[in-house]
């Protein structure tokens, strides 16, 4: 008898340990399913907001911690929710390193040189928060407008709680800021970045940006480099660093060496036939190829002043050839 009760408590450990083991496979393939789901929709939402035109959405019910990554030099760019990832490769995407949230923050920004050569993608969650320390005028005033969906704030006092914030501050001749300009006492994990525009009266021209880590006690002065328009600027702020600044901006940069390479090769064509048919039209492209041409080369060199001088340019021969009846580039 006692041999049996024996065997039956065997028996009967045996089975629940196998009935706990297969519930914990179940939950484990259950949150590896859950993980999947999340992680396509996600990447399917961008590829599809990468179509439309400047816009904001958001996308409620993810509650997981996603990480994204964009590391030029390893030539890495993805999306991970634990071992999972989607690649990312082709999207200029701009966000904090790590996300979580029940409802995300998706914004757009077409860049235009002056054709529509790539769309912005930016992203965040609700955890974080966007500080002006900038007077509300201004290219300050129309990049918190665009984050409108995001807390952001404007004033002179960090705004409370133990969320990770971004100082924002755009420097202009009436309120120019420098790196001792940043009183507001940091928390660590918080950082700043300056925005310098090189001329107050155009939001798509060049502007400098200068990144600060707190620390908790002050903040430390991080790299510094150049961005290109309102979408520049915007990448700047949703940037959790330099590194991943650059890093996404140079897909947007092979994005447009490419489309200028696909319209230089149409115009080329185009004033080719023009010219076979003594059309008076043929003229008008010659300073359209210069600037398309233009545009490539800077692009790939990524030199940020000769594509925002030769994108105006090229917009103006492009009305141009509006005004004379002429047939159209893009």
């Amino acid at each position: 008898m006692q041999f049996t009760w024996i065997f039956a408590l065997v028996a009967g450990i045996t089975f629940l340990a196998f009935f706990i083991y297969l519930a914990g496979g179940m939950l484990d393939q259950n949150e590896d399913a859950r993980d999947v789901a999340i992680i396509a929709n996600l990447e399917s939402k961008l590829k599809e907001m990468r179509s439309s035109k400047a816009t904001s959405t958001q996308i409620k019910g993810f509650g997981k911690d996603i990480t994204i990554i964009c590391e030029q030099a390893q030539q890495r760019s993805e999306l991970r929710i634990g071992s999972l990832s989607k690649d990312t490769r082709t999207l200029a995407l701009y966000a904090p390193h790590n996300i979580k949230g029940q409802q995300l923050t998706l914004h757009t920004r077409p860049i235009q040189t002056p054709f529509l050569a790539d769309t912005a993608l930016y992203i965040t969650d609700e955890q974080h928060r966007y500080h002006f320390l900038s007077e509300p005028t201004g290219i300050a005033q129309e990049l918190h407008e665009n984050l409108h969906n995001l807390t952001s704030t404007y004033g002179i006092t960090a705004p409370q709680g133990n969320f990770p914030t971004r100082q924002i501050l755009i420097s202009t001749p009436r309120q120019r800021f420098l790196p001792t300009d940043i009183t507001i006492p940091p928390r660590t994990g918080n950082g700043a970045v300056i925005i310098t525009p090189q001329d107050q009266t155009d939001p798509e021209g060049i502007s400098t940006v200068t990144y600060y880590e707190g620390t908790g006690t002050g903040f430390i002065p991080g790299p510094t480099l150049p961005v290109l328009g309102r979408a520049g600027m915007l990448a700047a702020i949703f940037s959790e660093d330099a590194e991943t600044l650059a890093c996404a901006q140079s897909k947007s940069l092979s994005r447009i060496a490419t489309v200028a390479a696909i319209h230089l090769k149409q115009a080329t064509a185009m004033q080719n036939d023009l010219q076979a048919q003594s059309n008076r039209c043929a003229g008008a492209y010659f300073d359209i190829l210069s600037s398309l041409r233009a545009i490539e080369n800077a692009a790939k060199t990524s030199d940020l002043q000769t594509l925002s001088t030769q994108a105006q340019t090229l917009k103006r021969a492009h009305n141009d050839l509006q005004l004379q009846d002429c047939p159209h580039v893009y």
